[in-house]
């Protein structure tokens, strides 16, 4: 869930300028009575393959490697040990074959033998929830504002599933005014007169970047780690610009494919170059990580910010606070 832009680049003109138009996804629709890790909404049928191989695509760029030093990791990693790697990354358990512990890593060591490690190479943010602050607290105060019920419109977006006017807007299927007029019909169902365009207003009003959040993302690229943002989003929304942040940036009104749809994370592993195992997906909504999960990501729910990169630094061996 995060910004988006116009434009028919690959990486759209919000994210190269100072501020330019773009519009990003709050992700309502996935946080209504979500526990942290809700079934993935309807989405496009999917490509078939293996998930474990590295994407391809033609933009990938090579990964370098680079040295890298010591670390203290807490025991609740489940890190083996057993074999460590030459270069980047940090070796932890395939999900599936837990059951060791260490509370160690040193990197530079020989080349892994052991079936169940896997270096991480590449780390995958969010942006709305992540890296910006969550919408998901302006929608919660224009409710207040407006006396509707709490996840009023969260409801309403759940209701209409993936081919609601929120999943489509966000997979670019659908206009601005066509998005407004279709979120208005939607609400009227519930007994609800819902002010679309003053609630988007809203959330372009509350567009602010979280400063040690995108600290860390530069961090990480310093020590040699490849860095996407991918993001639920749409087009119109003023936003601080970040893709000079991030080695890829992957939109889903530009891709037609949206969170938690399998394919969104399949286009962004391709154009980093590396598979499933090798990467680690920061997102503030439970059912995105939850594909990113089932597709033998590693994944970090971002409630508190700062405890986020605190467990992704501890995962990754590189100070982050």
């Amino acid at each position: 869930m995060g910004p988006a832009s116009g434009g028919d680049s690959p990486h759209p003109a919000f994210l190269h300028g100072d501020r330019h138009e773009s519009h990003f996804s709050v992700g309502v629709g996935q946080v209504a009575g979500e526990s942290g890790c809700g079934p993935p909404g309807p989405g496009r049928e999917e490509r078939s393959g293996p998930e474990d191989a590295p994407a391809k695509d033609p933009r990938q760029t090579a990964v370098q490697a680079s040295p890298r030093v010591g670390v203290r990791i807490p025991d609740c990693l489940h890190l083996q040990l057993a074999a460590l790697p030459v270069g980047r990354g940090l070796l932890i358990c395939d999900p599936s074959r837990r059951g060791t512990r260490s509370s160690t890593a040193f990197h530079g060591a020989s080349s892994p033998t052991s079936r169940n490690v896997t270096r991480i190479r590449a780390v995958l943010f969010d942006l709305g929830g992540v890296i910006f602050e969550s919408p998901l607290h302006t929608i919660a105060s224009f409710e207040a504002e407006r006396g509707l019920a709490a996840g009023t419109v969260g409801r309403i977006v759940t209701e209409a599933g993936g081919e609601g006017a929120w999943a489509r807007h966000e997979r670019g299927e659908i206009s601005t005014e066509a998005f407004e007029r279709g979120l208005r019909d939607e609400a009227r169902r519930f007994g609800v007169d819902l002010d679309v365009a003053g609630m988007m207003r809203r959330i372009e009003a509350d567009v602010a970047i979280r400063p040690r959040m995108l600290a860390a993302v530069g961090r990480l690229r310093d020590e040699g780690f490849a860095v996407a943002a991918v993001t639920n989003n749409w087009k119109g929304l003023n936003a601080p610009s970040v893709a000079g942040h991030f080695d890829v940036v992957v939109e889903s009104y530009l891709e037609g494919v949206r969170k938690p749809e399998p394919a969104i994370y399949r286009i962004t592993l391709a154009r980093l170059g590396v598979a499933p195992r090798q990467a680690v997906m920061l997102d503030d909504i439970g059912a995105n990580l939850k594909t990113a999960l089932k597709m033998g990501m590693t994944t970090i729910k971002v409630t508190d910010p700062l405890d986020a990169l605190e467990e992704l630094g501890a995962l990754v061996g590189v100070r982050l606070l």
